[in-house]
């Protein structure tokens, strides 16, 4: 769960995604998360199922300002 900012720094230095597309997509990201989280929870009670999200939604948004800071910038092709 730790490696999230870890793996979108990688992606975002080789160009895979960048800081804008995963701000646009962060809704299937937290939807995605929430999801894993209420897999894994042991029990069915939400307030165990937002402690294990949320903590993945922070290092989500942790990677995101990662990948904006230390992405490869676009090139611009003049003609």
């Amino acid at each position: 769960m730790s490696q999230i900012p870890a793996v979108m720094f990688v992606l975002s230095r080789i160009g895979v995604v960048d800081a804008r597309f995963l701000l646009r997509n962060a809704k299937y990201a937290v939807l995605g998360r929430v999801v894993v989280a209420a897999i894994i929870t042991p029990t069915s009670d939400p307030w165990n199922m937002l402690l294990i999200a949320g903590p993945m939604i922070l290092l989500y948004g942790v990677g995101i300002a990662i990948a904006w800071m230390f992405g490869r910038k676009r090139q611009t092709v003049e003609c």
